[in-house]
């Protein structure tokens, strides 16, 4: 009952947060696996990510062709199912696997192997995959036909970790505000 009390507590902060953002700007949000409480009515499925729903705000299972990309959002337990012509960013709370951005810090693999299966068989060329759940991953892993995000976390910081993607000059900066301050970056390849 602990775990249903702080779901409620963070779903209604993230309900305020995101009522706060302008409505102009496109917000992306997935649900990870700490969203689920099996075979509870509302929380079994993520389904309060639809009472935050509004314009420009996309939730697990929805997709929007936008700036030369298709943005989809996979939610936990979800495979990515769009197919456009456009370079395809994946927003998943699981990393693809295997991949470095999904491994735990005891080297163990906690990515999702039907994510990569998906992406690698689809007719949609996937260029970015922005995932999670994995804490102290490697934060970049380029797999060839795709390259995976993963900023990791820091409970302690003041700040969220968090990677800046500037499509245009396809460079990604993560930023985080460990022991040694310190930020990098990496070249993104270019779309086929």
């Amino acid at each position: 009952m602990n775990n249903l009390w702080r779901i409620r507590s963070q779903t209604k902060w993230v309900k305020a947060w995101a009522d706060k953002l302008p409505k102009d700007l496109m917000v992306f949000l997935v649900s990870g696996n700490h969203d689920k409480i099996w075979e509870h009515p509302i929380l079994d499925e993520a389904k309060w990510l639809g009472s935050i729903k509004r314009e420009n705000l996309y939730i697990d299972g929805e997709s929007v062709e936008t700036g030369g990309f298709c943005f989809e959002c996979v939610g936990w337990g979800q495979v990515p199912i769009a197919e456009t012509k456009l370079p395809k960013i994946i927003i998943s709370h699981s990393p693809p696997s295997p991949a470095a951005t999904g491994l735990n810090e005891r080297g163990m693999d906690v990515g999702c192997e039907l994510l990569s299966e998906h992406i690698l068989q689809s007719s949609s060329e996937t260029w970015l995959v922005l995932c999670g759940h994995a804490h102290r991953p490697q934060r970049w892993c380029n797999l060839g036909r795709f390259v995976s995000l993963n900023p990791g976390s820091n409970p302690d910081a003041t700040i969220p970790n968090h990677i800046i993607i500037d499509t245009k000059k396809r460079r990604a900066l993560h930023v985080t505000e460990e022991i040694s301050a310190t930020s990098s970056s990496c070249t993104l390849p270019p779309f086929r």
